[in-house]
């Protein structure tokens, strides 16, 4: 009956739970196998068939603790995969991987699937899960496969951004300090670019690098931008006691706009 149901929809992942209850309850095991991983790839959005995916990923994780039985999974799943290579089919058997404890597994799996995926969400679930995992290498590959396939620019600077911060967290200051050189070349003139990248050269202890990228943010900034990459170069310039440099950029933004209270007050501040 399952069957005759699968052909008239032609969906082959039709009750694929349930198939796998009644050949597993016929000791043919290997063919329950096959469509417990079947099930995975179930996409339909109704609550029955999303939970008949969580319940065949239960069993199979209960399955995978007998002697033999993982190996057999392994090679249904690499079967099913040739019929069905969609993300999500591959998400929850990496889940399936996860809560069976084969970690190992899963992560060689990710970074697989990373290189060729497309789908941002499948690679934000990617980055979150290896960042659970404290596997910097894993989520610094789904951080630059999320900046070569998205198309928004928001986007691509947060992932850039991310990216950045995880090199810092790792200890590789180069890298990050690249990966900002590399933002400031592709948004040359983005205040929000600019001014973040900036304060993340400060915290590498980059001041040199800070210093130059807010030069350039008040050169090319108009209006209040202009005056609001000045007062932060004038207050990095005082932090690091160049106290001549900070003067001469607030006195020439004074000069500028004598009614700017925001400059006024901070060139009183350098004079005190």
């Amino acid at each position: 009956m399952i069957k005759a149901l699968r052909r008239q929809t032609n969906d082959e992942s039709l009750y694929a739970f349930q198939a796998g209850v009644i050949f597993e309850d016929k000791h043919q095991l290997g063919e329950a196998l096959t469509e417990y991983v079947k099930a995975l790839g179930d996409n339909d959005s109704q609550a029955e068939r999303v939970s008949d995916i969580a319940r065949a990923r239960r069993r199979m994780v209960t399955l995978s603790k007998r002697p033999g039985v993982f190996e057999q999974i392994v090679f249904a799943f690499n079967q099913e995969r040739r019929r069905n290579n969609d993300w999500e089919f591959i998400w929850e058997y990496v889940d399936f991987l996860n809560d069976a404890k084969r970690w190992s597994a899963a992560s060689a799996l990710l970074r697989q699937e990373i290189a060729r995926q497309d789908s941002p969400q499948f690679l934000r679930r990617a980055r979150d899960l290896f960042a659970d995992k404290k596997e910097a290498s894993g989520e610094i590959a789904a951080l630059r496969r999320l900046i070569a396939v998205t198309a928004n620019t928001r986007q691509a600077i947060s992932y850039r951004l991310q990216l950045a911060e995880t090199y810092q967290r790792t200890g590789q200051q180069t890298a990050a300090a690249a990966v900002l050189g590399a933002l400031i070349k592709k948004f040359p003139t983005n205040y929000g670019v600019l001014s973040e990248s900036a304060d993340f050269y400060w915290r590498l202890g980059l001041r040199g690098n800070s210093l130059a990228v807010l030069q350039v943010g008040m050169q090319r900034g108009l209006g209040r931008f202009h005056y609001l990459f000045g007062r932060k170069l004038a207050a990095q310039q005082l932090e690091m006691n160049h106290v001549s440099d900070a003067e001469r950029v607030l006195t020439k933004l004074h000069h500028e706009d004598r009614l700017n209270p925001e400059v006024f007050h901070e060139l009183a501040k350098l004079y005190v």
